[in-house]
């Protein structure tokens, strides 16, 4: 494959959105594509009426690239032309040179290194000019549209697990429903009660910042509480001591739950392991009475619309949202029968299975789609040969080293010490090659006949056998 230095400049044009404001939106005109469009296909699009260059008219197909805020690469697959907002480019192309899905790769992994650049200097954008300056390796066209044939179809991979993840989380939902009905307005008539009187703590972690160490006892947030899971990677560490401190507020146990009731509200999991941590105050520790409180049937409870609505609407604070314990301890659920809640279980962690395994097998895609992809962008350079290597591939060079050393032709000790580790590493990389190349005929080998070592070339070797073969 043949590659040639060019940047990004070189290939297209990066023109900025339009600077829209406020009052330049209307109900009616043309879409005003923001970030948050190309990020939330739910999103909400302001419209405008404002008449505005054409260049900041974004067709379907065209390409656009977020440098601000939340960096990404995007095509435009609308029907309906649209306007290009500020914070965002549209790609102009100046040569057919590059395929243009290759060219959104391209971009891909340049904001990814462009990013974490900047992570390093404080900045939370790109500008034009470093997109402009990314300079990487083009391959022929040919070569471009393999390679995106192989990325589409890791992708495409991609979407169905995405998919297969979204349908089962569906029906973890539709199971709850069925079994449970709503429970705002209580379907099924079950009993109900004060989730204080189903549980035997309802409490958080500390509300001071802890003194974090390299290493030590586990110390958790809310940004490590995600749906159905804890996060145990990312966490951060506290000394034994100030552990033992925090135990007061209640020691997390097999079967508890964490919900998080600051920042990002409602996210549950239960804990389904004994393991040593504290936690801090944007997580709340639940212990149910399991005698009438299914855990698993609470996280489901939990993530329920209804409950969801209720916990938001109630929140405290408006800078930060924060969710009190009272308004916890008071919440109404509904109380199904144990029997019941307990047959949920089953079916949840039957369920639970195969979104494990969907995850598993995302995180897999995933790895080999930035593998690739880096691959791509990052040829490796070509192996240099180094000194046994040209002796291998140089047959006279090899033959007459060959026969300097069975007939020990040295002029004193040193000489041949040299060529003893010579001759080693030359076998040593003959049954290498061997190995995964059967046909290979370079190099030397050593064999037994009789009580005697036998040097000869591999390519004498091969074919002796192969006669050998004939003449039986």
């Amino acid at each position: 494959m043949n590659f040639k230095k060019v940047k990004i400049k070189d290939l297209v044009n990066l023109i900025n959105g339009y600077s829209f404001k406020s009052e330049d939106w209307s109900s009616e005109g043309k879409k005003i594509i923001r970030i948050q469009n190309l990020n939330n296909s739910e999103a909400e699009y302001n419209r405008t009426t404002k008449n505005v260059p054409e260049k900041f008219i974004v067709n379907k197909g065209d390409i656009l690239i977020a440098w601000a805020g939340s960096l990404g690469v995007y095509e435009w697959h609308n029907e309906e032309a649209a306007l290009l907002n500020q914070h965002l480019f549209k790609v102009e192309f100046k040569t057919n040179e590059i395929d243009k899905i290759y060219f959104k790769y391209v971009i891909y992994q340049s904001l990814k290194e462009l990013e974490k650049k900047a992570r390093g200097v404080g900045l939370k954008h790109l500008n034009k000019g470093q997109i402009n300056e990314y300079e990487f390796n083009l391959p022929d066209i040919n070569s471009q549209i393999k390679a995106t044939s192989i990325l589409g179809k890791i992708e495409s991979l991609i979407l169905t697990r995405q998919s297969t993840k979204l349908l089962n989380e569906e029906y973890q939902t539709s199971l709850f429903y069925t079994m449970f009905g709503d429970s705002i307005i209580n379907t099924f008539n079950w009993p109900q009660i004060k989730l204080k009187e189903a549980t035997f703590l309802i409490s958080d972690g500390t509300h001071r910042t802890p003194k974090y160490i390299e290493d030590g006892v586990i110390f958790l947030s809310a940004k490590n509480i995600n749906k159905n899971t804890i996060d145990w990677q990312n966490v951060k560490y506290i000394q034994e001591t100030e552990y033992a401190s925090l135990l007061t507020r209640g020691n997390p146990e097999k079967g508890d739950i964490l919900l998080t009731k600051s920042g990002s509200l409602g996210r549950s999991a239960v804990l389904e392991k004994d393991i040593k941590f504290s936690f801090y105050e944007s997580i709340a520790l639940i212990k149910c009475n399991k005698d009438i409180l299914n855990p698993y049937f609470f996280v489901s409870l939990l993530r329920s619309n209804a409950i969801q609505y209720i916990l938001n609407d109630r929140k405290k604070g408006v800078a930060v949202k924060h969710l009190h314990l009272k308004v916890l301890r008071d919440l109404d659920i509904i109380l199904p029968p144990i029997e019941r809640q307990n047959q949920f279980e089953i079916i949840y962690k039957q369920v639970q299975v195969l979104s494990d395994k969907i995850d598993d097998s995302l995180k897999l895609l995933n790895e080999l789609l930035e593998a690739f992809v880096y691959n791509t962008f990052n040829p490796k350079k070509p192996k240099e040969k180094d000194e046994i290597d040209t002796l291998i591939h140089d047959d006279i060079q090899l033959e007459l080293f060959l026969n300097t050393i069975n007939a020990s032709d040295f002029e004193n000790d040193e000489q041949y010490d040299i060529a003893i580790k010579k001759l080693y590493r030359i076998l040593e990389r003959t049954s290498s090659i061997n190995l995964s190349n059967e046909e290979n005929l370079k190099g030397i080998i050593q064999r037994m006949e009789s009580d005697t070592i036998i040097l000869e070339t591999n390519k004498e070797y091969k074919y002796r056998l192969k006669d050998e073969a004939i003449k039986n």
